[in-house]
């Protein structure tokens, strides 16, 4: 690569940056790439605006994270990100993902983004069930299995799950952690990653518990870390 200095945005704050550091590392050692990486994290709050402003003001990054679903959409539309079927072929993509998460990064059938990560703890709701069977949207992680055990005894296996209809997919440790909190600390999660709550804190502790119970329960079944690479899984729960 010719260039001399890539710009690379990112919605990981704190410590986070430390393995982005480790990244970026691995990946001059392997393309040989001489020039200069710099890297913005930003926290989730300011996250959408920010780089919007950046891209108004022509400073935008080459590369970024972002969210699927509603984040991504909105870029895709403002028209500050291009799409990646040139790079991408249909066989590359089929080979290396499954059909949800290319998918989910897809605009108008182009491909915007890659996923890069989807394991047990990304939730998605899978609309048609839902209204199928007449399923309120679960509320707490008792609701949650309650579901699951209904769904099973339909020979529907539950291998992702969803609290809320807002986003394509949510966090079950940020969902469980803000629903957990006695104090009702928005910034719980921020506060953890600079260091002013502990991680051993007992709202940490009671998500998880409650993962556990999840995990117990069979919301997640074995190997469902695996989902990237798991084509036929997605379509039993996820659209």
């Amino acid at each position: 690569m010719n260039k001399k200095e890539l710009m690379i945005w990112s919605e990981a704050p704190g410590r986070y940056k430390e393995i982005i550091n480790v990244a970026i590392k691995r990946y001059k050692r392997g393309v040989n790439y001489r020039g200069n990486i710099i890297v913005t994290s930003c926290d989730w709050k300011d996250y959408i605006s920010n780089i919007e402003r950046a891209f108004i003001e022509e400073k935008g990054p080459d590369i970024f994270s972002i969210e699927p679903g509603g984040p991504l959409n909105y870029l895709v539309g403002k028209g500050f990100v291009k799409p990646l079927n040139n790079y991408f072929n249909e066989e590359i993509v089929k080979d290396k993902f499954s059909p949800l998460s290319i998918s989910s990064v897809k605009v108008n059938e182009l491909l915007y983004s890659i996923p890069i990560s989807m394991n047990n703890m990304q939730l998605f709701v899978n609309k048609k069930i839902i209204n199928k069977y007449r399923i309120k949207y679960p509320d707490d992680v008792g609701q949650l299995i309650e579901i699951a055990k209904f769904l099973e005894k339909k020979n529907i296996t539950c291998i992702a799950t969803g609290f809320i209809d807002k986003w394509a997919a949510i966090d079950t440790f940020v969902v469980l952690s803000q629903q957990l909190s006695k104090k009702k600390n928005k910034n719980l999660l921020r506060d953890a990653e600079r260091g002013l709550i502990p991680w051993t804190s007992e709202e940490f502790v009671m998500v998880i518990e409650n993962i556990k119970m999840m995990a117990d329960n069979n919301i997640f079944p074995a190997d469902v870390t695996k989902i990237n690479f798991h084509k036929d899984a997605f379509n039993l729960w996820c659209e």
